[in-house]
């Protein structure tokens, strides 16, 4: 199983609960600070559409962290038992905010592959979906039903870079690679609309909805991953 396959198999599990929970709106100008600064609640912390799903019974708190110094913030994610998904329930247009920007800081020990993703999960595309949502399985958590998912992740070399597959069961986008680019801060951005357009060119794209963004994370310790200025925007 490729790295974070564990953690990926918990999101195919993910189904929406029988509430209404919130949801991160996009403004009137199409934009959606996913974490950011200004994204950030009461002392700092992570506001309540965030949702954190762990393997079994684990705690994975102490593999997260929020830091904020001098106007920015900071999401910290280390693998390490349990693995876990972690997501903010988002109500976006795929069209009317098909872009994603984010900075991110990759360190891992040598001989070991990152096993920390992006997770962007979609909804209202595939044609074969009820039109109530219907999710890959049931299992009643807090985050929303989905029909799709993409997951954006670090190869194991920089020539990966752009690469992307359709042969697993959640596609995978290779943003970034190579250890040689560990350490140091990188600003990337990416089409998803035009990632959705390859992985399922049959599906009704126009009714495509973000319901979440995220990361899954592995069990096996090693890495640590840094996050910042997540957004979407058009």
């Amino acid at each position: 199983m490729r790295p974070c396959g564990a953690a990926l198999a918990i999101l195919l599990v993910i189904a929406v609960s029988g509430c209404a929970l919130s949801q991160a709106e996009v403004g009137p100008e199409g934009t959606l600070e996913v974490f950011s600064p200004n994204a950030l609640g009461p002392q700092r912390s992570l506001p309540g559409d965030w949702v954190v799903e762990a393997d079994g019974n684990g705690d994975a708190r102490r593999n997260i962290a929020v830091e904020t110094a001098t106007g920015g913030a900071t999401l910290t994610l280390k693998t390490g038992a349990p693995r876990f998904v972690m997501a903010r329930r988002t109500k976006a247009t795929l069209l009317a905010s098909p872009y994603m920007g984010w900075s991110w800081r990759m360190t891992a020990q040598a001989g070991v592959t990152p096993d920390i993703r992006m997770i962007i999960g979609f909804h209202g595309g595939n044609p074969e979906s009820r039109s109530t949502g219907e999710p890959l399985a049931r299992l009643g958590t807090r985050l929303p039903a989905f029909d799709r998912a993409i997951s954006i992740l670090w190869g194991q070399s920089a020539l990966e870079r752009g690469s992307f597959s359709t042969a697993t069961p959640i596609p995978e986008y290779i943003a970034r690679g190579g250890a040689e680019h560990f350490e140091k801060w990188w600003t990337d951005n990416l089409d998803l609309a035009d990632l959705y357009r390859k992985a399922w060119p049959n599906d009704r794209i126009e009714g495509a909805r973000i319901m979440f963004m995220g990361f899954a994370v592995g069990p096996e310790a090693g890495a640590e991953a840094q996050f910042g200025d997540i957004v979407l925007y058009r």
